[in-house]
């Protein structure tokens, strides 16, 4: 979640990022998005991040900076947004705090005002703007980049936006979700120079906020071609750094784990009415079940 602010901190055009909120210890700290003149830019006032605010951020301002119907989705399938969070691994192969294991939920209408208004939390995160789509499935583009080599992937979702008899997710998932939802799509070499000049671009950014010792081994970015041509960053997936002064002795390059763990696809969860969970409660930031905000933590 701190990858936005490395951007915004660049202070330069070229990086079209969706309208984005960023959640450190359960709350929302801050919304990025690009204006119109490819500046990120950034949102951080307590006031302006209700979430009555967010919702009409994410339905109204797209990632150019301009507004947009609210009457309708972004895409066919009805999505608004979706969460990518790290959730602790509950297999035999538990996950380390330096790669963590990812889950990303999908949001219509009803279920990103129960998740804005009633749910909690967890402890990090990233809700994301579903950008706007120029194919009739939804498609993405993963780069793993290293300093030697940048290798590009592309999965499209077999089934298409508008078909109303396949639910949601199924509809949504690329990567995050199973083998038999997508299959790989050619790109063409046009597309894959334009996504490696931003490549290049997001890497100069972080190289600059980075000590002269520290160098990039790995990352892992998620792209996607949205209207008129533009490359959008999605997020970031993984970002390994080592010290190059202890390279020598080899503790600077990690043997295990060279190729990250996936984003994986989470059912959203919606408490049945009358319990908890599903009651309202007052303030002007996303409180948590488990966080206790003072008098703003009351139920109505």
């Amino acid at each position: 979640e701190n990858f936005y602010e490395t951007l915004y901190a660049s202070n330069e055009p070229g990086i079209h990022i969706p309208y984005t909120v960023v959640f450190q210890y359960r709350r929302i700290y801050a919304a990025y998005y690009t204006d119109s003149e490819g500046f990120v830019q950034k949102i951080d006032k307590i006031a302006d991040l209700g979430p009555e605010h967010v919702i009409a951020g994410v339905r109204e301002l797209n990632a150019a900076g301009s507004k947009k119907s609210a009457d309708k989705p972004n895409v066919p399938l009805g999505c608004r947004a979706y969460y990518v969070y790290a959730k602790k691994s509950e297999d035999s192969f538990p996950t380390t705090e330096a790669n963590p294991d990812l889950s990303v939920e999908y949001f219509d209408d009803t279920s990103l005002t129960h998740f804005l208004t009633y749910r909690g939390k967890e402890n990090n995160g990233v809700l994301q703007q579903f950008q706007e789509m120029t194919t009739p499935a939804v498609s993405t583009i993963r780069a793993y980049w290293t300093e030697y080599y940048c290798q590009l992937e592309t999965r499209m979702n077999l089934n298409r936006c508008d078909d109303p008899h396949v639910p949601l997710v199924e509809r949504a998932v690329t990567f995050d979700g199973e083998l038999h939802h997508s299959a790989p799509y050619p790109l063409s070499s046009r597309v894959e120079a334009r996504v490696k000049e931003v490549i290049g671009r997001i890497v100069g950014h972080v190289k600059d906020c980075l000590p002269g010792n520290v160098s990039i081994q790995l990352m892992v970015l998620n792209f996607r071609l949205g209207p008129k041509g533009k490359i959008w960053f999605l997020y970031c997936n993984t970002l390994k750094l080592y010290d190059t002064s202890l390279d020598f002795l080899g503790y600077g390059r990690d043997s295990e784990g060279l190729r990250p763990s996936s984003a994986k696809l989470v059912e959203a969860s919606i408490p049945p009415p009358g319990v908890r969970g599903s009651k309202k409660r007052r303030g002007l930031v996303c409180p948590s079940s488990e966080v206790r905000l003072g008098p703003f933590d009351k139920y109505r």
